[in-house]
């Protein structure tokens, strides 16, 4: 099915469980989403129960409150990832993990105007965090795992969840440029980190 059949399809089930609380349509929206939310927040996590049982309390949180939104597909996207993201603070505060980032990231909302090759640069480095965010390479996932949490949160939801700049703009309440930003930055950032990474792993192996 392709992108706009599946979304003209859940938007659908959207408004039935709005209006009506169809259980039925609940539950398509629950499959459709649960392996996302829950990718999102075990990769913050890193504990597979503890993911799970956000990723639960999310659903039953959307469950409990979509009957007095007017939410759509689309704003329903923003809306599920930015419960998600909450309740996965909530809990990194609550177990002492969370750590306070520094200002700069809070200070990024200007607009990045790339240039040409920056722009290429960019494009093929998105390509390649695509194609090998099956964390099948340890080092990429060691480089995303050391990036600030508001670093680390575009990737995830932009390469991982392929969302783009409106709807993360939207979940982690941020001006889009803002978000841009962000993206860019954590973009050096990982191959920064990434080669760091390898070029340690190619000296051990000397």
């Amino acid at each position: 099915m392709d992108d706009k059949k599946n979304a003209a399809k859940l938007g659908k089930d959207i408004k039935e469980f709005i209006a009506h609380g169809s259980k039925e349509s609940f539950e398509k929206i629950y499959n459709h989403y649960f392996d996302k939310i829950y990718r999102f927040v075990f990769l913050k996590i890193y504990d597979r129960h503890i993911a799970e049982d956000i990723s639960s309390e999310v659903f039953f949180t959307a469950y409990r409150s979509m009957g007095k939104t007017n939410l759509n597909y689309y704003s329903f996207n923003a809306w599920i990832y930015k419960i998600a993201a909450n309740k996965t603070i909530d809990y990194l505060r609550k177990n002492k993990k969370f750590i306070e980032e520094s200002l700069s990231d809070e200070q990024s909302e200007i607009n990045i105007n790339l240039t040409e090759n920056e722009e290429k640069i960019f494009s093929e480095s998105s390509f390649y965090l695509k194609k090998e965010f099956g964390f099948n390479n340890e080092n990429l996932y060691k480089a995303l795992n050391m990036l600030p949490d508001s670093q680390k949160n575009v990737v995830l939801l932009k390469f991982v969840e392929d969302l783009d700049y409106r709807y993360i703009a939207a979940i982690l309440d941020k001006k889009e440029p803002a978000v841009r930003a962000l993206v860019f930055r954590a973009m050096i950032n990982i191959k920064n980190i990434y080669q760091k990474l390898t070029d340690g792993d190619k000296i051990k192996d000397e």
